[in-house]
């Protein structure tokens, strides 16, 4: 903590691009053809045979990436600066579900023969869908494939609202069977592999894992502390959380994140001003001051943000701007591009 009227300051030099990249980089020499037989039989045609590239990433420089096991933290491949696609099905849109039965553990939604056959293959299946109703979605990271009777199995203890209805929308995703479109990846944890459908040149490009999941800043009790044109990317958590007041967050710039929320602070006289949030698997903002019961004034500001292209994975409950306490000033932020 600072104390006031002298709080600790972290902040960029004036003209200089200062970035916190909680990823873990990927050298892009190491990417090679895919020469795995089994692997190379999962692909849908020789093209994507031919194209998609596999980097082993068992090497104790890439170790970071497996030291936190949780499901809630959603590693993702950034290309660019940019997020890539996990492969997926379907490709751009969504499938209606159709419920064969619900055994009180796993709902089981009917695929197609040829589905089943290729998805059984793949590690790590993750299904995005909902319920009984459409406002509130889930993701179950532990879905798995039941060949018999050609069906994805979805774990129920993801699900609050059961059972999930026939119609209701879903896709399935991280599937090493459906990477044929350039710029997918699948990131196959358990082989400690990741392949990638390239879109240009792999050598040209600058690729990152997300992995650090303990954010940039975590604050206990803090006060007195400004953070000023800082970058923050890639990080599978919160950058910037916990406790703290007479904080400042100030142009700055928060992106390619999968927290589940970019910054979730509770405390009184905060102020997040004049920052560009985009590029988020989930919500943005979580701030808490004061109570229900007081009333007494938080004097949290909230200003001039641009927010975009956020909650891509979670699509609800994923708000731009969360508030929970009173008195707080909200304004001037600009929000699009998001659910």
């Amino acid at each position: 903590s600072g104390e006031d009227g002298n709080p600790i300051v972290y902040a960029a030099e004036k003209g200089a691009e200062v970035i916190f990249n909680g990823g873990v980089a990927l050298d892009s020499s190491l990417f090679s053809a895919v020469t795995d037989e089994e692997v190379l039989s999962c692909f849908k045609n020789d093209d994507v045979r031919k194209s998609v590239l596999v980097i082993d990433l068992s090497d104790d420089k890439y170790s970071d990436l497996f030291a936190d096991n949780s499901d809630f933290h959603i590693q993702e491949l950034s290309v660019n600066g940019k997020t890539a696609i996990q492969a997926r099905w379907p490709d751009n849109d969504e499938a209606p579900a159709e419920i064969l039965s619900d055994d009180g553990q796993y709902t089981y939604l009917a695929i197609t023969d040829e589905q089943a056959e290729a998805w059984s293959r793949c590690n790590n299946i993750s299904w995005h869908g909902y319920g009984n109703y459409d406002w509130l979605d889930f993701i179950a990271w532990s879905s798995s494939v039941d060949t018999s009777i050609h069906a994805l199995k979805v774990p129920d203890n993801v699900i609050i609202y059961l059972p999930v209805k026939d119609g209701m929308p879903f896709y399935v995703f991280n599937l090493l069977c459906e990477l044929d479109r350039p710029g997918e990846y699948y990131f196959d944890a358990s082989a400690r592999k990741l392949y990638y459908f390239p879109s240009s040149s792999v050598g040209d490009s600058t690729f990152y894992l997300s992995a650090n999941s303990t954010g940039a800043f975590a604050f206990d009790n803090a006060s007195d502390i400004e953070i000023d044109g800082i970058i923050f990317e890639n990080y599978c958590s919160e950058v910037i959380s916990g406790k703290v007041s007479d904080f400042t967050l100030n142009d700055s710039v928060i992106h390619s994140c999968s927290g589940q929320f970019a910054v979730k602070i509770n405390g009184t006289n905060n102020t997040i001003n004049g920052c560009r949030f985009y590029d988020l698997s989930r919500a943005v903002l979580s701030v808490t001051g004061s109570d229900t019961v007081s009333m007494a004034a938080s004097n949290n500001i909230i200003t001039n943000n641009e927010m975009f292209d956020t909650a891509r994975v979670r699509r609800t409950t994923s708000d731009s701007v969360q508030v929970f306490g009173s008195g707080f000033y909200i304004a001037h932020n600009k929000i699009y591009d998001t659910p």
